[in-house]
């Protein structure tokens, strides 16, 4: 999931973050979106290998932004990474429950 925050530059760090998703998950074929935030990919990465790749190479600001990536196919420890979460311990005790 991202959410970008608005702003004059929120068409094109969006449009730039989606490429990168997309790049990620080997093109529109196996890419499933929901257009607002929402995306579902296979990608040989863990969770934090696929968020750092999206984080560092699309206009994602951290102080602003929010990204997260679940690996639906783990559970426990590296099930998830994130950045920029408002609240991450809430995030945190909810993924370790799964």
């Amino acid at each position: 999931m991202i959410r970008i925050q608005s702003g004059p530059d929120y068409s094109e760090r969006r449009s730039a973050t989606v490429a990168k998703i997309y790049e990620e998950g080997g093109g529109a074929v196996d890419v499933w979106d929901e257009p607002t935030s929402s995306y579902i990919l296979k990608s040989e990465k863990t969770a934090s290998g696929l968020c750092d790749a999206i984080y560092f190479d699309a206009p994602i600001y951290e102080d602003r932004d929010m990204i997260a990536v679940v690996n639906l196919s783990v559970k426990g420890a590296g099930c998830y990474s994130a950045r920029g979460l408002a609240y991450p311990h809430l995030l945190k005790k909810l993924m370790g429950a799964r």
